[in-house]
Formats: C-alpha cells, structure tokens, sequence
C-alpha cells in the first residue's frame, strides 16, 4: 500500500513506468521511487518488523486502463 500512496502523492505528470528499489536492514525499510521522463527521485526510510535483510526492485506499468505492480524478475 505504501507504494501506491507514493505515486499518489506524486506531482504531476506521471511516467508509465514507475521504479522502486526496496532494501531492509537493521529494522528499517529503505525505498527509493523513481521515474525517467520527467525525472524524478523520492527517498524514504520507514521502521521495518524484523531482522532479515533483503532486496527487491519493483515496476509500476501505468497503461492508462490499468495499472500493475510487479517485482522486476516477473517483468
């Protein structure tokens, strides 16, 4: 849910495609939301239940009927 508010939140205008690169450690969640055209980068760090460290990159393909959010292996 935490992705789709950051697009949300986002000024217009919008890329079809949206990046997120996830890394936990430490308890915490790093998120880094990015976009090519116009570019743009937004950076948060949100308290994470847990230890385990991970990564993950995320897409959001806007095709203007519908949008999907799929981890980038899936792509």
């Amino acid at each position: 849910m935490v992705l789709w508010v950051m697009i949300d939140a986002m000024e217009e205008p919008k890329d079809w495609l949206q990046v997120f690169r996830l890394k936990g450690e430490k308890g915490d969640l790093h998120i880094i939301h990015t976009q090519e055209e116009p570019v743009y980068c937004h950076e948060v760090t949100l308290p994470l239940n847990g230890e385990k460290e991970f990564t993950a990159k995320i897409f959001v393909i806007d095709d203007t009927d519908h949008s999907t959010m799929l981890l980038a292996e899936e792509y």
